[in-house]
């Protein structure tokens, strides 16, 4: 064992060791035959289906588009739900939040509203529009992260009501050594009870509530019901109907459909980031219920048709539109193609060092299109295997994101103490999936240079 007598020790080493465990993993991939051919990472163009449903979208009007859009939205959440159109993910998120938390324009109340958020995996897109209270959360969890001006609203006249899940462990990891929420024990009705304190204790400013809408416990939402709806958030639903106030779900890059049911879960309004899976043309999308999201439209934001705003909006539609389709069609199929994924990782981690496997936790994620490998597990006593950033992984200096794309394995990526194994090809619409061959490929490679990152943090026993 490497003798590291401390965590930030073991960080700084690995450090300066990123190009030589992906280079280790490469080599040893190779050998075994795991290696992407040059044929197989490029996607080509998109199938014949896919291309005949971009051809279907771009041959109608807006208007008849967003038509059926609202009937797909309709169909899977009820009637009371409907859909807007929105041109980026940033200007979405902006005016979710200000319309459901901010004053109106006007003369400002004397009070500052709060909404209550959770300090979560992907916390600053939650904090980013209020100024988080207590204020040492300014610090804690957005200066490093998601400094994108688009999303940070400045000057807002709200309070972002921080609140920490209970069983949730905050810990400083990565070579950035920054603090991250490590979200697997997460206590859903404990977690509540204090929302609930705090909720009362600010009844006389309360604006809303605010999570991200996941389904999987590396994101804390693990306790599920007979639906899959995570108690969590079905809770939070109960207490803003509780309360009179909006639920805000962000679930940004999760597919709608196919994640949590939001009508189950009782937000007021959902916001989708769609450009993760549809490239940047597809935009984003806000569903909710039905007099908040035609309140929405109205707004002066880049909303989508009849508002005039903005004049690429008419070249977001054909691609969300396609993009619903798809999704709605290809249902099923996605959610069998996870199942079996999930059941390949669980056979190939029968094969992993026990010390590794013993702290993994395995689950799917319909939300993410992907089975989640959580293995926060692996620090439950002693130090465990390494866990690397956000703000790693946007330095270059996160050795399992890196190794994978230099093997050329694009559906995978990690998140924090997660890694999430994805049979759906990337940037290509769902339903077009890889074969059990190359997600079985795609996770012994994944295994290959985890036991690399392990040996090199002194995780796992260095080769004699």
């Amino acid at each position: 064992m490497l003798p590291f007598t401390y965590t930030f020790q073991m960080y700084r080493h690995l450090s300066g060791m990123v190009e030589t465990i992906c280079s280790e993993a490469y080599a040893e991939a190779k050998i075994r035959g795991l290696l992407r051919h040059a044929e197989e990472t490029d996607l080509g163009p998109i199938p014949a289906k896919g291309a005949q449903a971009g051809k279907d979208s771009e041959s109608k009007d807006p208007a008849a588009l967003f038509e059926d859009m609202r009937k797909l939205v309709k169909e899977a959440y009820g009637d009371a739900y409907d859909v807007l159109s929105v041109s980026c993910p940033g200007a979405a998120l902006r005016l979710a939040f200000t319309s459901a938390f901010s004053p109106p324009e006007g003369p400002k109340p004397a009070y500052r509203a709060g909404y209550i958020t959770l300090w979560e995996k992907c916390a600053p897109l939650q904090t980013a529009f209020g100024s988080p209270f207590p204020p040492w959360y300014e610090r804690l969890i957005l200066p490093g992260r998601h400094k994108d001006g688009s999303c940070r609203l400045d000057g807002a006249p709200l309070t972002a009501l921080v609140v920490p899940p209970q069983g949730a462990v905050y810990q400083n990891h990565g070579i950035s050594y920054r603090p991250v929420p490590l979200m697997s024990r997460t206590e859903p009705e404990a977690s509540l009870e204090l929302l609930a304190v705090t909720a009362e204790a600010h009844v006389q400013t309360l604006a809303g509530f605010s999570s991200m809408g996941y389904d999987t416990p590396g994101y804390g939402y693990g306790a599920l019901d007979e639906s899959r709806v995570p108690l969590l958030l079905k809770g939070i639903g109960e207490l803003s109907d509780e309360f009179g106030v909006p639920y805000l779900l962000n679930c940004h890059q999760g597919l709608p459909f196919v994640g949590p049911d939001i009508s189950a879960i009782g937000a007021t309004l959902a916001v989708y980031d769609l450009t993760a899976r549809f490239g940047p043309a597809a935009g984003a999308l806000i569903v909710g219920v039905e007099p908040f999201v035609r309140v929405l439209g109205e707004a002066p934001a880049e909303a989508g048709p009849g508002t005039g705003r903005p004049p690429n909006v008419t070249e977001v539609l054909p691609v969300q539109h396609r993009a619903l389709s798809h999704i709605a069609r290809n249902k099923a199929a996605l959610i069998n193609k996870i199942n079996e994924a999930y059941s390949i990782a669980a056979r190939e981690l029968e094969e992993a060092p026990e010390k590794l496997s013993q702290g993994i936790q395995l689950s799917r994620s319909y939300a993410n299109g992907a089975v989640e490998l959580n293995y926060e597990g692996t620090w439950a006593q002693a130090r465990g295997f390494p866990i690397f950033t956000e703000e790693d992984t946007l330095a270059g200096m996160n050795p399992i994101h890196r190794g994978l794309r230099q093997m050329g394995i694009q559906e995978i990526y990690s998140l924090d103490g997660s890694i999430y194994i994805s049979p759906v090809k990337q940037d290509m619409p769902p339903g077009d999936f890889l074969s059990d061959e190359d997600i079985r490929a795609n996770v012994r490679a994944l295994l290959v240079l985890l036991e690399v990152t392990g040996r090199h943090s002194g995780f796992l026993e260095l080769k004699s």
